[in-house]
């Protein structure tokens, strides 16, 4: 992966935790982190690529 790409690989939450916003917190943490700092992603993580399908205005970081 290029250095200014990332790949969300993995998005895993312990199960005690989950259906607590943890994802979806981090998710947007880390687009907001790509975006201020001119990276793109790449999503490989099922349950990531989930999460974009659903909240179209989080895409504009994503190369694939």
């Amino acid at each position: 992966v290029p250095a200014c790409e990332v790949d969300y690989k993995n998005i895993d939450v312990e199960p005690e935790y989950r259906h607590q916003g943890i994802a979806e917190d981090l998710l947007i943490r880390c687009h907001d982190f790509l975006k201020e700092n001119n990276r793109n992603a790449i999503v490989t993580c099922e349950v990531a690529k989930k999460w974009f399908k659903e909240h179209p205005e989080y895409k504009d970081i994503m190369v694939k």
